[in-house]
């Protein structure tokens, strides 16, 4: 059975930098609940993997064990686990079924007893009627949850059922998709029947979402979001708009003669101010961007590539104090990304004064193969 990802409703393109300096913020945000190849889509017959951070002694790293997830033979996960701080281990196993997926979810070693004692009652009135979510101070250990999703013909999901360990709604879910299997309607009712948030969206010929508007029943809010996108589906104007006030409203422009690039963002009375300069070689692929603030450069970065054309090294360089942040990717016979690297500058405020160093940090993705 085949599954789609069409309820991602958004086909946003980014350019390649923005991606490369996103990866960038992962030191300081990691923890046991962090996978840093989320990016990095895999290839092949994958049966299980498994995140490890290398830490301790550079010379005798000790492997510290972030995810692992199982996948059936048609690609699909089965069993997902993230270890967390404090031996918190999250848990998620899903069930296939012909139109169906059943996901057990909770903060525990394994769902068995989950899934025994599951029984859906859509009679019966949720206990938690004012939180959903994992923030709690049991940290969501007790309240485990079921989500039963029902398919159509194309592997679509177009229905949603939140359950909680006694099999009471905490929430339905419908969703409705075009002939592309793109998502044009989301409706979120709470205690069965009473409408919380509505939906809808619209795409351009290739596939782009140019209007997001939701609809905030309970605190009467609509949030709408308009989106065009140039020939390469790059966003040129984002406008946001919350019930009849104009939130933002941000006009781009790309500006390209043979391998040199300019990024500006526009004002309202038509003025250009250069964000970004891209410059790229015959492959198309970015060698070195320049990144600017009030027209001054403020970041230098680079851009290596193996030879069958992914990236294999990109590096920043802060143009006012020469700090430096590198990452470093390698991949198995596949084409999968096994491991990144990442080097960054670290400043430590000690008695003597600020000391600077240099520290890395490096991940595995461990795959093995049906």
């Amino acid at each position: 059975m085949k599954i789609n990802n069409a309820s991602i409703p958004f086909r946003l393109f980014i350019h390649p930098s923005f991606i490369l300096l996103f990866t960038f913020f992962w030191g300081k945000s990691l923890s046991g609940q962090y996978n840093p190849f989320t990016s990095y889509p895999l290839k092949g017959k994958v049966k299980t993997i498994e995140v490890v951070e290398l830490v301790g002694d550079s010379a005798n790293p000790i492997e510290r064990k972030l995810e692992t997830i199982d996948f059936d033979k048609e690609g699909r996960p089965i069993l997902k686990q993230r270890f967390e701080s404090y031996n918190r281990v999250y848990t998620e196993k899903s069930i296939y079924e012909d139109n169906k997926i059943i996901t057990f979810k909770c903060y525990c070693k394994d769902t068995q007893a989950l899934e025994k004692d599951f029984k859906p009652q859509l009679d019966l009135e949720p206990k938690n009627k004012s939180n959903y979510g994992w923030a709690s101070p049991d940290d969501g250990s007790e309240r485990p949850k079921i989500d039963v999703h029902t398919l159509d013909k194309k592997g679509n999901i177009i229905e949603t059922k939140q359950h909680a360990k006694d099999g009471s709604v905490n929430f339905i879910e419908t969703k409705t998709y075009d002939k592309n299997n793109l998502l044009t309607h989301s409706q979120t009712s709470f205690y069965r029947n009473e409408i919380d948030t509505e939906q809808t969206y619209q795409y351009d010929a290739n596939g782009n979402c140019i209007e997001h508007v939701r609809h905030d029943l309970d605190r009467r809010k609509k949030e709408s979001t308009y989106r065009k996108f140039d020939k390469l589906n790059r966003v040129v104007n984002h406008l946001h708009i919350i019930n009849r006030d104009t939130t933002s409203n941000h006009e781009y422009r790309y500006v390209r003669s043979g391998n040199f690039e300019e990024y500006f963002s526009v004002s309202k009375n038509g003025e250009l101010r250069k964000l970004k300069e891209f410059y790229y070689n015959d492959k198309n692929q970015l060698l070195r961007q320049i990144s600017l603030s009030s027209n001054e450069p403020y970041e230098e970065g680079t851009m290596e590539y193996f030879n069958n054309g992914k990236l294999a090294k990109e590096s920043y360089r802060n143009l006012k104090n020469n700090h430096i942040r590198a990452l470093y990717y390698a991949d198995d016979k596949h084409n999968n990304c096994i491991k990144t690297t990442q080097q960054f500058t670290s400043i430590e405020v000690k008695p003597e004064g600020e000391v600077q160093q240099t520290k890395q940090q490096t991940f595995l993705r461990k795959i093995i193969y049906h």
